[in-house]
């Protein structure tokens, strides 16, 4: 009877992962005729702005959001998600006026906001399909390192998100699902891949863009998944041609991997 109330998750789990491969096939094939092409001509004084921006955004955001955060709490753990959300906050606000006053205007967004509700469940529907596949990624990249002799250890903002709680733990929740989606897409898929696609093609854009957005999570067990992660963000993007299909997939999954970790720390108070 144990092994067979063992045998039915590792079953849904499998079929979960052979559903997550149809729908990454699917996906694959709709990027063929996508919704609308995305990428603009980024120029030479297009770069040097969204460089400085977004390089004075992180000094003075790091600088001012530790500030407020030494003001507000003495607790590490939470003086961690105060500063986090400033940043995400005013690097944001860099990069919408980086496409105010851009000389090539890109367009991240489309223009009739009424295709919204579509983009947003069509990416959900595709985020709950392949979830399944970066969960597979991260067991078996965590494997390799665990064979390698790589001791497992989890990012700094996990310990950081178990430390904080009550009032604290919603605006941690909201800077990691809403603030830095936000802000990490339209750095990285909006303006960076946006911007190389045009020059060097989107394979490369693509895999230059996914390398970094890892490995500023500064975690190698983290790299692998985060790195596929990426890859399926961009595709979600290509497919829509809408900034917001992305943002939704990346809220979904900081959602379930906050609510995981919500749900571990049940099981260990119990």
């Amino acid at each position: 009877m144990v092994s067979f109330f063992l045998l039915v998750p590792v079953l849904l789990f499998l079929a979960w992962i052979v559903f997550g491969f149809e729908i990454l096939s699917r996906l694959c094939k709709k990027l063929k005729n996508p919704e609308r092409e995305v990428g603009f001509n980024m120029t030479l004084a297009d770069f040097f702005l969204i460089s400085f921006l977004i390089s004075m955004s992180v000094l003075f955001g790091s600088s001012i959001g530790n500030r407020v955060a030494e003001v507000l709490t003495e607790n590490e753990s939470e003086q961690v998600f105060i500063s986090m959300g400033v940043l995400h906050f005013i690097v944001v606000g860099a990069v919408f006026l980086f496409l105010k006053k851009s000389d090539s205007k890109p367009r991240l967004f489309w223009e009739k906001s009424a295709g919204f509700l579509k983009i947003a469940l069509g990416s959900a529907g595709y985020f709950f399909g392949l979830f399944s596949l970066i969960a597979l990624v991260s067991l078996f990249w965590n494997v390799a390192l665990t064979l390698l002799g790589v001791e497992i250890e989890p990012q700094e903002v996990v310990e950081y998100f178990r430390d904080v709680d009550g009032g604290m733990k919603f605006f941690a929740l909201f800077s990691v699902v809403l603030l830095a989606p936000l802000s990490e897409e339209l750095v990285f898929r909006g303006v960076m891949y946006g911007g190389l696609k045009k020059k060097i093609g989107a394979g490369f854009a693509a895999l230059i863009v996914s390398v970094l957005f890892a490995a500023i999570h500064f975690s190698l067990p983290a790299f692998m998944p985060i790195f596929f992660l990426s890859l399926l963000l961009i595709a979600v993007y290509e497919y829509y041609g809408d900034l917001r299909a992305s943002m939704v997939v990346h809220s979904l999954f900081n959602s379930m991997t906050s609510f995981l970790m919500l749900a571990e720390e049940h099981l260990i108070d119990v």
